[in-house]
């Protein structure tokens, strides 16, 4: 008896080259968002020869000069002088291209015949590449595990695909920390920080705000973007998603998990802002919300049992943290009491380190400063210090190089103030 034929399905290109079946989700297949690839979709895939042909006589040859001439200024590429009818599509493309990278050359995505670049698909190029870069890079340094899956790649990034608010704050953020990275870059990220900012203040108006999870979400991801700034706007950003979070209802049934993943990451963010805006605050934050506070940790420890070793450490290591800071607040540490805990915890965190390479860079910063401003002895400085100062080295993330600043205040005052009185003000960075 013949076995029946399944029908073939064409699904994505991943899926197909991989040879397994494609579940046709759009805009990203599950099959490529689980493996961390960028899913073409189910459109046509297309692919273009730098030259006139690609074989035949005309194979190797190029588009003559005086069709198509550009000049490079400033390691970019900019237009020649057009025709009066083109000077505002003209200046709309270079806008467009002062957001792309140095290596990024437009010739590379196909000759055109045209005078006038493709100002929608050049616009839209710069666009993928920041939401392809925020996958690769931005997400990472946001999960507990860099395992499978994660919240800011395979929930919020979807989400921004056909949320306009959403993805201009996935934009902000990786163009911020690109920034971060590459310092010749030039982007106005200023002035998109300030243009998304006045979009919420004009939604909190326009939309009902009982309704608007779009908001929440922004302003959840501009904690990455303040994370990468090391800037000023912490009590702005936080206090907006505090208040916009306890009147939006986030308990939607049409998808469960993305809303419950948003309150745990609420929550995460909360432990850290509350602790380091106000030492009263922390202090009754961490009393009364300490356990949904660690819920983010249980989830991905969940989802990870094979490093449930791993996860055990991450949780031991926030938890004498939460600890620490209460004790110190509450005016009852002691040397006695704290350097035999940070010699432990110095110990927790070199046996997690082995484990670089899928630790989210923006898990232990918080609990690392916190054990630093602890600290009493030299050797228990250095080592924390050193510490903050690798994970800049990683990162480029300039709020870890502003809390080895408030640091060094906080050491200067040992034993005549209580470290954490000295935390919130409105220069207060985020420390993650």
């Amino acid at each position: 008896m013949k076995r029946p034929k399944t029908p073939k399905i064409k699904g994505c290109y991943n899926c197909a080259r991989r040879r397994i079946s494609c579940d046709r989700k759009e805009p990203t297949c599950q099959k490529c968002a689980s493996k961390g690839l960028v899913c073409g979709g189910l459109g046509l895939r297309y692919r273009f020869n730098e030259g006139i042909a690609s074989r035949g006589k005309l194979k190797g040859s190029h588009v003559p000069g005086h069709a198509l001439s550009y000049v490079r200024a400033k390691g970019r590429i900019s237009p020649q002088p057009s025709p009066p009818a083109a000077e505002s599509a003209q200046h709309e493309v270079h806008d467009i291209q002062s957001v792309l990278p140095r290596h990024y050359d437009s010739s590379e995505q196909g000759s055109s015949l045209s005078h006038i670049p493709p100002i929608v698909d050049s616009f839209k190029d710069v666009q993928r590449h920041l939401m392809t870069y925020f996958s690769l890079n931005v997400a990472p340094m946001g999960a507990v595990i860099n395992q499978g899956f994660n919240i800011y790649r395979d929930l919020l990034l979807p989400l921004a695909e056909h949320d306009g608010l959403v993805k201009k704050a996935v934009i902000l953020v990786s163009s911020q920390h690109i920034l971060m990275q590459k310092d010749h870059w030039r982007l106005d990220v200023g002035q998109m920080f300030e243009d998304l900012l006045k979009e919420l203040v004009t939604r909190s108006v326009a939309v009902g705000i009982n309704e608007d999870r779009s908001s929440v979400v922004a302003l959840l991801l501009l904690h990455l973007h303040e994370a990468a700034l090391g800037g000023d706007d912490l009590n702005l950003i936080y206090g907006s998603l505090h208040a916009l979070a306890n009147v939006v209802d986030l308990s939607r049934s049409d998808d469960s998990l993305l809303w419950y993943c948003v309150r745990t990451q609420i929550m995460r963010f909360s432990l850290y802002a509350e602790t380091l805006r106000s030492e009263g605050r922390g202090m009754m934050f961490l009393q009364n919300n300490f356990d949904a506070s660690l819920e983010f940790l249980r989830f991905c420890s969940n989802l990870h049992p094979e490093h449930k070793l791993l996860m055990d450490q991450i949780f031991e290591v926030i938890t004498i943290a939460c600890d620490i800071y209460v004790g110190r607040a509450s005016n009852m540490n002691s040397e006695n009491y704290s350097i035999p805990r940070l010699d432990y915890c110095r110990r927790l965190i070199e046996q997690i380190d082995l484990h670089h390479d899928i630790v989210g860079k923006y898990i232990l910063g918080w609990a690392v400063f916190v054990f630093a401003a602890e600290s009493c002895t030299k050797h228990h400085r250095a080592f924390w210090s050193n510490r903050l100062e690798k994970s800049y080295a990683n990162t480029g993330n300039t709020n870890l190089l502003r809390a080895i600043k408030q640091l060094h205040a906080a050491w200067a005052l040992q034993g005549t103030v209580r470290w954490t009185s000295l935390l919130g003000g409105a220069n207060q960075s985020l420390i993650v």
